[in-house]
């Protein structure tokens, strides 16, 4: 009894390290010692486990050693293969498919399936439908065309298909295209077209007289066409505390290169809101203008001319100082800006407390 377990021990180790060997092809002087050290101790069972320590050991040793490994695809490589033949299962809309293609498309093992949300989102732009199958339809050819654009760019393995959205300079191409979605967006008749985006804004009313006659102070900006000007004035910050009280204070020292103690209190001349598509990001907008009468109560003799520059922390502002007739009748503020101009002819420029008198030119 006892030889016949001691030869099945010797039959066990001898098929295990043949199956070493396989494994560890190249590895010889591992073998070589596994082998003698069994064959020096005389014992079948020792030797078995011997060879089995040394094999677990090895192969240890040869992952940690950076052996080779499965590449696992990236997330993007997945959802790319995925979405990839999500599109190629979306039905044609017509008789001469255009998501057709003889080219092989890649699938990896590691796919997915889609999120609901992405069939959502692609019936939300109107590119599918649900057939009476229940499966995605494209619902025409330009559909078709928008898909198969799409499915190209995913191969490519580019990173942008619109564009760079980070980059300052793609900012202008792709305010212009969102712009474009927006106006066919609120254009459908007959329907509520909700704004993008809700913003308030604190415009400041400051006033010099020259000869008698008031004037307000307007800046203007090289983006704008020559004749654009803008109130002093913008958005809350969070260090406002939502108060457009203290937004039109900072504001106006941040433009203007003034301090806190240059300017009297704010004084709120009326709400307007306004509802249109920024022409700086391509959203429809509703946004909340509110009007303050401002005080500089202590001179600033660089700012009490005409036409003049003055240097704040970020850069040089070009101000002027116009008429009320001026402002009201200005092509740029007609174009952007007609809702604030219709609240300032119920205002009385004289009630604008004044600040000082300009220079002659």
């Amino acid at each position: 009894m006892r030889e016949s377990i001691r030869q099945g021990f010797e039959w066990l180790s001898h098929i295990h390290t043949v199956v070493w060997v396989l494994e560890l092809l190249g590895t010889g002087a591992l073998v070589s010692i596994a082998l003698a050290t069994a064959r020096s101790l005389q014992s079948p069972l020792l030797g078995f486990v011997i060879s089995s320590l040394i094999i677990c050991i090895a192969l240890w040793l040869q992952r940690r050693g950076g052996g080779a490994k499965a590449v696992k695809p990236s997330s993007r490589d997945q959802n790319r293969d995925t979405f990839v033949h999500f599109i190629a299962g979306i039905e044609p809309s017509g008789e001469e498919p255009i998501l057709v293609t003889d080219c092989p498309v890649p699938l990896s093992r590691h796919s997915k399936a889609l999120p609901p949300d992405v069939t959502s989102l692609l019936l939300a732009l109107g590119v599918i439908e649900i057939s009476e199958k229940g499966s995605p339809k494209c619902v025409s050819a330009s559909a078709e065309a928008f898909l198969a654009s799409l499915r190209a760019h995913f191969l490519d393995g580019n990173d942008h298909y619109f564009g760079d959205w980070s980059a300052l300079n793609e900012q202008p191409r792709l305010a212009a295209m969102l712009k474009q979605w927006e106006e066919y967006r609120i254009g459908v008749p007959n329907r509520s077209h909700r704004p993008s985006r809700r913003v308030k804004r604190a415009l400041a009313l400051i006033r010099a007289d020259l000869a008698g006659q008031p004037r307000f102070i307007m800046l203007e900006n090289p983006k704008w066409d020559p004749e654009g000007v803008w109130f002093v004035g913008g958005g809350p910050k969070f260090r406002d505390g939502g108060d457009l009280r203290n937004t039109v204070i900072r504001e106006t020292c941040e433009e203007l290169a003034l301090q806190l103690s240059d300017l009297g209190p704010p004084h709120s001349r009326g709400t307007v809101q306004d509802l249109r598509i920024s022409e700086r990001i391509g959203l429809y907008t509703d946004c909340l203008y509110e009007v303050f009468a401002l005080q500089i109560i202590r001179s600033k003799p660089g700012l009490l001319v005409l036409n003049g520059r003055v240097q704040t922390s970020e850069r040089k502002e070009h101000f002027r100082w116009m008429s009320w007739d001026e402002i009201l009748s200005c092509s740029h503020l007609l174009k952007h800006a007609d809702t604030v101009l219709r609240l300032l002819t119920q205002i009385d420029p004289r009630s604008v407390p004044q600040s000082g008198d300009l220079r002659e030119p």
